[in-house]
């Protein structure tokens, strides 16, 4: 027997998890009536309807499922083979999406040693494990530890992968978040810059993703109370949406406005009635 990846990964390309449950159960049935429980297909199958009940919020079958996928992927494959790391992360996974924390991070903190043994500490599973750890740590308020560990992350990840990686972008921002979330704005702020001047080397000033990131680094800035830094950053958008807009449109004017009142909170009154005359 082998997968059918058409249908276990409908859920994730059309969002139709529910229409997608009932074919994975049948193919699971299958399985064990087929090759039987020591195939080594069974434990993929078992992850993938265990992901789908769990975007149905079926946690604890989900749950089960993943156990499952554990233990038979631990007596196949043995405890330290990488399909079975994934089945323990994944375990994890299922036990934190369930809000059962004090489960899910010591199965992560015990996923992250045994990857960083067995597949090194630069294997982008190590580093996913980390992020998993960090998260968990936040989610259960261990604020302190969770900073560290997405200070542990990001570093791996820039000397692993380049500090303009995706992934590396992804981690940095995971530290910024958890700056902000303690109060410590100013410290998020370099990493925010950092990933905006990466983003738009690679995409470009006047790309919509990057024109949304460029608002919401602004937006860190003012309350980080660095003013000077979040004016430059409303006045690269005023020029990005009159070159996509024009002067007269909507976006345009709210662009103008936001920086209008940045000047006029900095005392610059003179600039702030330059930009939009209604200041």
């Amino acid at each position: 027997m082998r997968l059918n990846p058409s249908i276990v990964s409908l859920y994730r390309y059309t969002g139709q998890t529910a229409e997608a449950i009932p074919r994975l159960e049948q193919i699971l049935i299958d399985g064990q009536r087929g090759p039987g429980p020591g195939h080594p297909d069974l434990p993929t199958i078992q992850e993938q309807l265990a992901v789908a009940y769990q975007a149905e919020r079926r946690f604890d079958e989900a749950i089960t499922l993943f156990g499952q996928a554990l233990a038979d992927a631990g007596r196949v494959l043995g405890p330290d083979h990488p399909d079975t790391l994934s089945a323990q992360n994944n375990l994890a996974n299922g036990y934190h999406a369930a809000g059962r924390l004090d489960l899910a991070i010591p199965l992560y903190e015990r996923t992250l040693a045994d990857s960083e043994r067995v597949l090194g500490p630069d294997h982008p599973d190590t580093l996913a494990s980390e992020d998993n750890l960090a998260a968990a740590y936040q989610a259960a308020g261990r604020t302190d530890e969770a900073i560290t560990m997405y200070e542990r992350a990001l570093a791996d990840s820039e000397r692993s992968l380049g500090p303009d990686h995706a992934n590396t972008r992804t981690r940095r921002a995971g530290l910024a978040g958890a700056y902000e979330a303690v109060g410590r704005t100013d410290d998020a702020v370099p990493l925010l810059l950092s990933n905006l001047a990466y983003a738009e080397r690679s995409d470009g000033p006047d790309h919509p993703n990057i024109m949304g990131l460029r608002l919401l680094v602004a937006g860190t800035c003012e309350t980080a109370g660095r003013t000077a830094e979040a004016i430059q950053l409303y006045e690269q958008d005023v020029a990005s949406r009159q070159r996509i807009d024009g002067s007269g449109h909507p976006r345009t004017l709210g662009a103008r406005r936001r920086l209008a009142n940045t000047y006029r909170d900095a005392g610059r009154l003179d600039e702030a009635i330059a930009v939009d005359p209604d200041e």
